[in-house]
């Protein structure tokens, strides 16, 4: 299954180390592959979502935000 997602996160957010240890859990139960891009590293996703991380994307449309929501990422996952 390919369903590209992509955690946006920052180094030493608190939330986005919750968003992480959360969905790696899940992507290894559900062999989920997602890669982690960091929100300072990219001016476009910086423009985007700046304070707004962590935020899981699936190709660019948001997931979830914030916080994990295992049912949005199934919702997603299965669209």
């Amino acid at each position: 299954m390919n369903c590209d997602l992509s955690l946006v996160t920052r180094a030493g957010c608190h939330l986005c180390m919750d968003m992480e240890a959360r969905l790696e859990i899940y992507a290894e139960q559900y062999e989920i592959p997602y890669v982690i891009k960091d929100v300072d590293e990219s001016p476009e996703l910086l423009a985007r979502f700046n304070h707004d991380v962590p935020v899981l994307l699936k190709q660019d449309e948001v997931v979830c935000m914030h916080f994990f929501d295992e049912k949005k990422i199934s919702r997603a996952l299965n669209q």
